[in-house]
């Protein structure tokens, strides 16, 4: 007489029960392309006041006031700003 044998998951996961990803609740779905300034700050590797200093200055990357208060930051010009101010050292000159 042949036993049939099934994983311990395969008994948890059948028709009648639901998988992990139907009983978990799921996020919001955000765009990860705009930042607030938090986000932006760890991204740059700076401080939140650092950003509002650059940008009080205007000399920090570009951004978007949300409703008049809230800061966002497009990831694109976030890199554009860091790559910017990459420093590429000429070629070095054998004798």
């Amino acid at each position: 007489m042949a036993v049939s044998r099934t994983l311990p998951t395969q008994k948890l996961i059948g028709k009648s029960q639901k998988s992990h990803s139907e009983i978990l609740p799921t996020a919001p779905p955000t765009d990860p392309q705009l930042l607030n300034d938090r986000a932006a700050a760890k991204f740059l590797c700076v401080s939140c006041h650092t950003l509002a200093i650059w940008r009080m200055k205007k000399i920090g990357p570009a951004y978007s006031r949300m409703n008049g208060t809230r800061i966002r930051y497009q990831k694109s010009h976030l890199i554009a700003f860091a790559l910017e101010d990459t420093i590429y050292p000429s070629a070095q000159v054998v004798a």
